[in-house]
C-alpha cells in the first residue's frame, strides 16, 4: 500500500492541513520512510519548468559536451534547476504545506541546506538500489519534485519502506511511486530507492530538496529559514535564491555517479552491460582496497 495523503479542497484553498492530516502524514514518513503528497503544487507551472527543461536538453545535445559517461551511458545525470521566473516561485521552493510536513518531521532550525535533481534519459537501465546517505540521519529529508506524470513507463523511483530504519535492503518489497504532475515526494535521505529504465522518448526531470536541521549557531549563518509560520516566508525563498547565484552560474545538465573520464567511461560501460558483473568487481576491488589499508595500519 502506498503512502500518501490526499487534500481537501478546504486545505489546498487555506494552503494548510488539518491537524489530522499533518500528524498522519508525520506519522506515515517516520513509519514508512516516504510520502506522496498528492497534487499539492500548482501542475501548470510545473509543466512550464518541464517545457524549459526538454529545450535545455536540446541545446545540451547540440554543444556536444567534452565530458564522456558521466552518467550519459547509463542513462541518470544530475540537473540543476535553471535559474528562471518559473523555478524562482515559492509554490515550488518553499509551499506551505510541504513545509509544515517536514518541519513536523525534523522540528524547528530546518533550512534548505542543497538544491538539485536527476534526470532520467530515454533508454536508460536500471540503476542499483542505493541511498543519497550512507548512515542514517534522522535531521534530514529529501523533498522531490518530478516535472510531468511520472509511471513505469518512464522511470519512476523505485523504493523499498522502512530501510530507513535498516541497513537491510531486502526486508520488504519494493515499490514504484508513481505520481502525477504536482505531487510531491518526501522521504528519508537514507531510504533505499534507485530509478527505473525510461522507456518513453523523453527525459524524466526531477527536483530534489535537500531539507536540513541545523544547530542555533549554523541557523545564524543561513539565509533561509523555512518556518512555515515566518511571515516572510517568499523573501526567504527568494534570498536561498540569490545564495545559489552567488556560487556561480552552474550547467543544468552535469555527471552522476561515474566519473567524466575514460576511467569513469570505463565503468560505466561495464554497468551498462552487466550490472552483475559491475557489482562482483566492485566487491571485489573494495576488499582489496580494505587490505590495503589494514596493511597500512599495521
Amino acid at each position: 500500500m502506498i503512502s500518501e495523503i490526499q487534500l481537501s479542497t478546504e486545505e489546498h484553498q487555506r494552503k494548510s492541513l488539518s491537524p489530522e492530516n499533518l500528524s498522519l502524514a508525520i506519522a506515515a514518513i517516520n513509519t514508512e520512510g516516504y510520502l506522496i503528497v498528492r497534487s499539492v503544487l500548482p501542475d501548470d507551472r510545473l509543466e512550464r519548468l518541464r517545457d524549459l527543461l526538454d529545450e535545455e536538453w536540446k541545446h545540451f545535445l547540440t554543444a556536444k559536451p567534452a565530458w564522456r559517461g558521466g552518467g550519459k551511458i547509463i542513462g541518470h545525470l544530475g540537473l540543476m534547476p535553471p535559474k528562471t521566473a518559473d523555478f524562482i516561485d515559492p509554490e515550488i521552493l518553499c509551499h506551505p504545506i510541504i513545509q509544515s510536513i517536514v518541519s513536523g518531521v525534523l522540528g524547528d532550525g530546518v533550512r534548505i541546506t542543497g538544491i538539485g535533481g536527476n534526470v532520467n534519459l530515454p533508454n536508460s537501465v536500471d540503476q542499483q538500489f542505493h541511498s543519497d546517505l550512507e548512515y542514517p540521519q534522522s535531521d534530514k529529508l529529501m523533498v522531490n519534485i518530478p516535472l510531468g506524470d511520472v509511471n513505469e513507463q518512464n522511470g519512476s523511483l523505485d523504493l523499498i519502506p522502512r530501510t530507513h530504519i535498516s541497513e537491510q535492503s531486502d526486508q520488504g518489497q519494493s515499490l514504484r511511486a508513481n505520481t502525477r504532475n504536482g505531487d510531491v515526494i518526501i522521504r528519508f535521505l537514507h531510504l533505499q530507492h534507485r530509478g527505473k529504465r525510461n522507456l518513453s522518448n523523453r527525459p524524466r526531470y526531477m527536483l530534489g530538496f535537500w531539507q536540513s536541521v541545523l544547530s542555533p549557531e549554523r541557523q545564524k549563518d543561513e539565509k533561509i529559514c523555512l518556518d512555515p509560520g515566518s511571515r516572510d516566508l517568499l523573501d526567504d525563498c527568494l534570498r536561498q535564491f540569490e545564495a545559489v547565484l552567488q556560487g556561480g552560474a552552474q550547467p543544468v545538465f552535469g555527471p552522476n555517479y561515474f566519473a567524466p573520464n575514460a576511467k569513469g567511461l570505463v565503468k560505466e560501460m561495464i554497468y551498462r552491460f552487466s550490472p552483475s558483473g559491475y557489482g562482483y568487481l566492485t566487491r571485489v576491488l573494495g576488499r582489496s582496497s580494505s587490505k590495503r589499508d589494514r596493511s597500512r595500519r599495521h
